[in-house]
């Protein structure tokens, strides 16, 4: 984490964990430290995620699409409506886990911001949008550190689900996170990302010409999902689908069928059948090469030093077994 500049935004993540209270985020536990590691303990949650389902479905019907996005929707409205105004800045179906009951969860906090959203860039400075930048950011105090402006002109995020004025260095707030959800929408519908290509930098030019090859509606897909995922990926923020908040996305004709208040109470659409310890539904978007990283683990537990960090409002006693499976490493 040291060698990484990456302590700050490990910290950030537990602090956020301890923070949020939702059905449909990860619940942690604790965190603690060895001589080599920080450890995250957190739910685990046997499912797979959306990335591992994808790949092996392909891709899904447009109702159980429906479904999943409505959860992220409401996962967004909590986040923004009841905590510190945190983006999330990494949106991808793999940060979005499957719980035992079929329901969602999102995970992988360590690309948040918290607060961003009451703060923005220089309005004087020149963009390629137009009458500025953020329709839901207000302006920024003169106070404001050098290096709090270079958080929100920071590139983060995997590039597929990169919103355009993240790519172009600009300040960037909830609608951000709002573009993630309609690139994830067009995945689950098509089987691919919308800007998907071999190199990152095609990738890159394909978001920001907004170079997107749409299915044909309604053939294969309705006009409701077209018109949403053409919404939440307008390049210019102020105009994009969610800038005056989540009820906005909530409100559009393909959730019309979405019971909001009941959603986290319904019975999933797909339900995992596996035992509670298997892990079968994983695949991982990335392959591991222990020449890329120094990867030593640390056995030697005698010299744990306590840093207990409780973010669930019940002690250890309530853990099992299954918990060690979604321990986060992260080498020092």
């Amino acid at each position: 984490m040291i060698r990484k500049n990456s302590v700050e935004d490990i910290l950030a993540e537990r602090d956020i964990l301890i923070f949020i209270r939702n059905p449909f985020v990860v619940r942690f536990f604790y965190s603690f430290t060895c001589r080599e590691n920080l450890y995250l303990v957190m739910e685990y949650l046997n499912g797979g995620d959306l990335y591992s389902m994808l790949r092996n479905l392909g891709c899904l019907d447009e109702d159980m699409a429906r479904v999943y996005i409505a959860e992220v929707v409401s996962i967004l409205a909590f986040v923004y409506l009841h905590t510190q105004h945190i983006i999330h800045r990494d949106l991808k179906p793999d940060n979005l886990l499957i719980g035992q009951d079929g329901h969602i969860k999102l995970t992988d906090f360590g690309l948040s911001k918290v607060g961003l959203i009451n703060s923005t860039d220089d309005l004087s400075a020149p963009s390629s949008f137009a009458n500025g930048f953020l329709g839901d950011d207000k302006p920024k105090s003169r106070h404001v550190s050098k290096r709090e402006e270079r958080q929100q002109q920071s590139v983060v995020g995997t590039p597929d689900y990169l919103a355009p004025e993240i790519l172009l260095g600009m300040g960037h707030g909830a609608t951000a996170d709002w573009w993630s959800v309609g690139v994830i929408l067009y995945e689950l519908l098509v089987g691919v990302p919308p800007f998907n290509a071999e190199h990152p930098q095609q990738i890159f030019d394909n978001i920001i010409n907004r170079d997107i090859q749409w299915p044909k509606y309604p053939e294969e897909i309705s006009y409701e999902a077209y018109d949403l995922m053409n919404k939440l990926l307008i390049e210019n923020p102020v105009q994009r689908l969610g800038t005056t908040g989540a009820s906005e996305v909530k409100g559009h004709a393909f959730f019309k069928d979405i019971n909001w208040d009941t959603l986290a109470r319904q019975k999933a659409m797909f339900i995992p059948s596996t035992e509670a310890l298997d892990t079968s539904y994983f695949m991982s978007r990335y392959i591991w090469n222990p020449e890329d990283e120094h990867c030593a683990g640390c056995s030697d537990f005698d010299d744990i030093t306590e840093s207990y960090s409780s973010g669930s409002g019940s002690d250890s006693s309530g853990l099992d077994v299954r918990i060690l499976l979604n321990i986060s490493i992260l080498v020092c």
